[in-house]
């Protein structure tokens, strides 16, 4: 390990930071054989991704997980299992957060919400929802709680991009400019009532809309109709996920296989270790402990690569680690991606390469993230 040579920089990634003619095959969380929806040139995935990263976009959240932890043994219940710490979690914040099981690996992931006192609303990615309603349900006990599904009940719609909190304050009741990032207030619109939250995945200016499911239509309506001034666009989950990769906001089920824990998929920034306790951090100690043998690392590589997810990573000619996830980002006329390394080699302006899926080797440079600077971090007299 010591006499490898490396080219390009050196500079160290922090593994604590929170902060298209081309396949893909065998992504976790892609189909089979699927291809990427964006090309370089104009096609509706771009029209949508321009739209976040300069204007607004509309995300239709229903496939979210949505379940209600209440009770007076809630509080203490969610401070045990979740990785975040909520002690002083007041109604109307939030937090990210992760759930792990005993061995430390990820159960899921998502935001907990304080409605009220003794309730809690905690959104998780659909695809992870039965196995955490089951996990919570399974470590309840004897706990003074209830865990309830609550997705059919409660519908989710989001704004977010650089002009989104002036469409959410066309429509709002009260000054969009008191919204704290993480907090959530009540609102009527139009005579239907709902929670906004000021809470999003692009890291861009995102709120959230909870209301029943009846209302979520008419809700829309009125935010598009708000937004049309700002060039609203619909847009789908795939450009919710290229966003989130560009800004290094996780996506579990690519980004995470089973045999890996947040130590080694760079997620410490969603931990707590401060806490006296949360299912799992034991046995994360042990591995911290013990040394992690691979890092997450971010890639970037021209658009010519014909980028095989599950591809190896090689140093010369030595096998270094494996792309676990690639997506073609117009913000940077590139793929970006991220892949597991040797921790040695878990550095930014490393000159690598990778073999496509023509057999031919191709170069890579491992990058710092975020890919792109959001432009709501440049926005001026908009929220703090």
């Amino acid at each position: 390990m010591g006499g490898r040579r490396r080219r390009g920089g050196d500079e160290r990634v922090n593994d604590a930071s929170g902060k298209g003619a081309t396949t893909v095959t065998d992504a976790p969380g892609r189909e089979e054989g699927a291809r990427p929806q964006l090309g370089v040139g104009p096609g509706e995935l771009e029209t949508q991704y321009r739209a976040v990263r300069q204007r607004a976009g509309l995300f239709d959240h229903s496939s979210q997980g949505r379940i209600r932890i209440s009770g007076t043994g809630a509080k203490p219940f969610l401070e045990r299992m979740l990785t975040r710490e909520i002690e002083y979690l007041d109604p109307g914040g939030s937090r990210i957060t992760l759930l792990l099981d005993d061995e430390g690996e990820i159960v899921g992931d998502g935001t907990v919400y304080c409605l009220e006192d003794d309730v809690y609303l905690l959104e998780t990615w659909g695809d992870r929802k039965e196995r955490v309603q089951a996990w919570l349900r399974d470590k309840l006990g004897g706990t003074a709680a209830a865990v309830q599904d609550v997705s059919a009940e409660l519908g989710t719609v989001g704004v977010e991009g650089p002009e989104a909190w002036k469409v959410v304050a066309k429509v709002v009741d009260f000054d969009i400019m008191g919204l704290r990032y993480q907090g959530l207030r009540k609102t009527e619109i139009d005579g239907c009532e709902a929670t906004v939250a000021r809470t999003g995945h692009t890291a861009e200016y995102g709120y959230k809309f909870f209301a029943a499911a009846g209302e979520i239509v008419g809700l829309r309506r009125r935010l598009e109709e708000a937004g049309s001034e700002w060039g609203l666009q619909t847009c789908g989950n795939d450009v919710l996920k290229l966003c989130m990769l560009e800004v290094r906001f996780p996506l579990i089920g690519a980004e995470v296989p089973p045999d890996k824990t947040p130590l080694e998929a760079a997620l410490n920034w969603m931990i707590d270790f401060r806490k006296e306790d949360f299912v799992g951090k034991k046995a994360l100690l042990a591995r911290r402990a013990a040394g992690v043998k691979e890092l997450l690392v971010c890639f970037t590589c021209d658009l010519d690569l014909p980028l095989i997810v599950g591809g190896s990573v090689k140093l010369e000619d030595e096998s270094i680690g494996t792309i676990v996830r690639g997506e073609v980002s117009p913000g940077l006329g590139k793929w970006a991606g991220v892949a597991y390394l040797e921790c040695e080699l878990a550095a930014s302006g490393l000159d690598l390469e990778t073999e496509g899926l023509d057999g031919r080797r191709y170069p890579l440079r491992t990058a710092s993230s975020p890919f792109v600077i959001p432009a709501s971090w440049n926005v001026k007299g908009g929220p703090r």
